[in-house]
């Protein structure tokens, strides 16, 4: 095979051809992912277990996405974190993902389906746990949004269009959920529904940062603000505790909020903010 065959075969009109960069990325994650592994120190178990293990997905998804992006002639921050207004942006997120997921909550109290009450924490220990998990759960965010609607969900949709890599990444996406202690098939369906609602929010807004707010603030309200698990996952410290009642296909049982019927109309509104705030003239200034 002459060379300008070999290179026709690695190299289309548009740089790397997608296939063999998504097959790149697959395997050089996989390669990050468990060097940076040996580099963490083990032992750690319970929420700094996990938070470490996010950030070093997060380091090795970032180192990926640099080496792709290097390879393919274009800037790192180009696949989705490029945005002049990220903070904003940020922080418009958290406010709504505090918010919506409060209202699930509020649904389930007045459904009768949650118990709410103190914790016990003094309130050093709560400022303590509650600067702590936003810090973790924003690095949840950054890991999870930049793998699966980042390099990925640009590549993939050279190949077969936004919406249908957008469907692929979001039903990803809730598989890997569904090994998470407590998780059920209803969590992990709101699971595959909420990437696809940060899929929209990508798709109009045309950057991460609003979804990365949201999905951090999201995961905060649940497992610190009202102590609720969060996909299974139930952390220590928590500014107030919850307790589902009655059957888990309302209450959500072990998984939590998202494993509750109740997570469809709050998941429906959140399209709803989505589309109000970057689906009209002047949404990137009011966003």
């Amino acid at each position: 095979m002459k060379s300008g065959a070999i290179a026709t075969l690695f190299v289309g009109p548009q740089g790397l051809r997608a296939g063999w960069g998504l097959l790149l990325f697959g395997v050089t994650l996989v390669v990050f992912y468990v060097g940076f592994l040996l580099i963490v120190p083990y032992g750690y178990s319970g929420e700094l277990g996990l938070f470490l293990t996010e950030a070093t997905l997060l380091v090795a998804v970032f180192a990926c996405t640099a080496l792709m992006a290097w390879l393919e002639g274009r800037h790192v921050w180009s696949y989705g974190l490029s945005e002049p207004r990220a903070l904003p942006r940020v922080l418009w997120g958290a406010f709504w993902g505090v918010a919506l997921l409060t209202l699930l909550i509020g649904a389930l109290y007045a459904s009768e389906h949650i118990e709410i009450g103190p914790a016990g924490l003094l309130a050093p220990d709560a400022i303590a746990y509650g600067l702590a998990y936003a810090a973790g759960l924003l690095v949840v965010a950054l890991a999870e949004e930049t793998l699966f609607r980042g390099y990925l969900q640009v590549t993939l949709a050279r190949l077969v269009g936004f919406w249908p890599a957008a469907g692929l990444l979001s039903l990803a996406f809730g598989a890997v959920h569904q090994g998470n202690p407590g998780e059920s098939p209803l969590g992990v369906g709101a699971a595959v529904l909420i990437g696809a609602v940060l899929c929209l929010c990508l798709r109009l807004s045309g950057s991460l940062w609003w979804g990365i707010g949201f999905h951090a603030a999201w995961d905060w309200a649940q497992s610190f603000l009202w102590g609720t698990p969060v996909s299974g996952f139930v952390l220590e410290g928590r500014w107030l505790q919850s307790d589902a009642l009655g059957a888990p296909l309302w209450s959500g049982g072990d998984t939590g909020p998202e494993g509750s019927l109740l997570v469809l109309p709050v998941l429906a509104l959140t399209v709803l903010v989505i589309v109000r705030s970057f689906l009209r003239t002047g949404a990137a200034a009011s966003a």
